[in-house]
């Protein structure tokens, strides 16, 4: 979670501490931009009710390991996930990175990988699946290979019109228009850094981020990539 600021700002309600800005309800303590829901701790960017997602290793670096639950979060219809991988090895057979799914099952009905990412056997190409209404198991795999023992800057981004598009290094490397609709914000996903039902990849992650990605303009600043020009910058 990120900590708030006393800034002073009035609000449409009473709330513990000043806010940054005006707030849909009471929030309990400050917060840098509108949230719709109180709060219990301070927030630094609006959420639909609970902040999950911003930070998620707290800053730590984390081995990737079979079966290991990171958390909960709250699911965004868009979303950007966002994080550094660096490979020690290639392994044989698919190597599990993150995994975030509805009701805790692998594959591939809708809301269980949103996403899941994996390398291919024998490989560090990624693998990397998120659920529409038409396919549980759609997404986007680049055709390039990561470098081992260096850092790479992975995101991924969904559009709520389907839209998928993944970056390394600030690079778009692959892009596809998704059928059907994709999984529905306010849901709760449970996160696996590696997932139950593979091999962990030979690798390291940090710097995971999980927000939220619309088309549609924002009356505030999100602090969050949008994929529309908002009124303030992000």
């Amino acid at each position: 979670y990120e900590v708030g600021y006393f800034v002073g700002y009035p609000t449409p309600y009473p709330t513990g501490y000043p806010t940054g800005y005006p707030t849909g309800y009471p929030t309990p303590y400050p917060t840098d931009y509108p949230t719709r829901y109180p709060t219990k701790y301070p927030t630094s960017y609006p959420t639909p009710g609970l902040i999950s997602g911003n930070n998620m290793l707290n800053g730590k670096e984390h081995k990737l390991k079979k079966n290991i639950f990171l958390g909960t979060v709250k699911s965004f219809s868009g979303y950007q996930l966002a994080f550094k991988i660096k490979f020690d090895k290639k392994i044989g057979g698919w190597g599990s990175i993150l995994h975030f799914t509805a009701d805790g099952n692998n594959c591939c009905g809708f809301g269980q990988r949103v996403p899941g990412i994996w390398t291919y056997t024998g490989s560090t190409r990624l693998h990397i699946r998120t659920s529409t209404t038409r396919n549980g198991n759609d997404g986007c795999d680049p055709a390039q290979q990561l470098p081992l023992n260096n850092w790479n800057d992975i995101k991924i981004q969904v559009l709520d019109n389907s839209q998928i598009q993944i970056f390394y290094n600030g690079a778009c490397v692959c892009t596809y228009k998704m059928g059907g609709s994709v999984f529905p914000s306010g849901r709760k996903l449970k996160v696996y850094g590696g997932d139950p039902w593979h091999s962990a990849a030979a690798a390291t992650i940090k710097d995971l981020y999980y927000t939220p990605l619309t088309l549609a303009p924002t009356p505030y600043p999100t602090g969050y990539p949008t994929g529309y020009p908002t009124k303030y910058p992000t």
